[in-house]
């Protein structure tokens, strides 16, 4: 299956949920007996209730749709990011369009945003993403500067219809790039993108830091400020001009590695450590949801 089948599939999907939303809202969604469960499970069926309770089923259909949306206003995300991230080598800030920028930058916080709760999500924006980011197609404007940790709301993106349209714009976004590639371009989960994959040459240099300094390991991680000192010290010492806290976390992002906040609302970086790492583990213990 091609990217742009499978984004067609989610906006279908998207729509489906849509149109059961509102359907519920609006006092006409009926849902019967389940054909595969016996009779009198299904707590929204209107047949099997006494008449003075007939209204009741709307009072639980309706908290039950709504989180049917959120979910796969959820599942949505999470998989359109997948499909950009195995799509595209460079970081969303770096894109050159900024139209695509706009779409993926959003995209790409979204992702990462309901990957850690996504019934009652909140923004996951590590600092290269801070920033105000503008689309012209047509006009909308989203400010990422002051979003870390704040609940996801709607209206940040342009609402619903706001969604769709990034939604769209993925899809044309993902039909243009299939029709200049070489090759038919594939689905690659996310756990299994490569870390050598081609990477900005201003990067480059954090592979020899990564390999002196840092042990990389599923189970390796390390507090993001932690990190990036680290970082700093061994570019002075090897006469290296270091990159900003906001390149750093570009470029150890192409190289396939994840930042996520944890307990305490401190960010970590996933997959990599330092190999003289000062954080004793009651330390870490203490800072995870363990």
């Amino acid at each position: 299956m091609k990217l742009s089948d499978r984004i067609e599939a989610l906006l279908r999907n998207f729509y489906l949920s849509l149109s059961i939303l509102e359907t519920a809202n609006n006092g006409r969604l009926i849902l019967d007996n389940f054909s595969f469960l016996p009779r009198n499970r299904n707590p929204f069926d209107q047949a099997n209730m006494r008449e003075e309770s007939r209204d009741a089923p709307y009072g639980a259909i309706q908290p039950a749709v709504r989180n049917n949306f959120k979910a796969t206003f959820a599942f949505t995300a999470v998989e359109v990011d997948a499909i950009f991230r195995s799509m595209f080598v460079t970081h969303p800030v770096t894109e050159e369009d900024i139209n695509v920028r706009y779409v993926r930058v959003i995209i790409a916080l979204l992702g990462q945003s309901f990957i850690a709760d996504p019934m009652n999500p909140v923004w996951e924006c590590s600092m290269e993403f801070c920033n105000v980011y503008e689309t012209y197609n047509p006009y909308r404007r989203f400010d990422a500067r002051e979003i870390d940790g704040t609940p996801i709301d709607w209206e940040q993106f342009g609402g619903i219809q706001g969604f769709v349209l990034i939604l769209q714009n993925a899809l044309e976004i993902i039909k243009t790039a299939e029709k200049t590639a070489e090759t038919t371009i594939t689905y690659i989960p996310n756990e299994l993108r490569l870390k050598s994959r081609k990477r900005s040459a201003q990067y480059e240099h954090l592979k020899d830091f990564i390999m002196e300094q840092c042990d990389i390991s599923d189970s390796s991680m390390s507090l993001a400020g932690s990190l990036f000192d680290s970082y700093e010290t061994w570019a002075s010492g090897a006469g290296i001009t270091p990159l900003s806290q906001r390149g750093f976390g570009i470029g150890l992002r192409e190289f396939g590695f994840e930042r996520k906040r944890r307990g305490q609302g401190k960010h970590w970086w996933m997959g990599i450590g330092l190999i003289s790492n000062g954080e004793n583990k009651e330390q870490i213990h203490m800072s995870l949801d363990l």
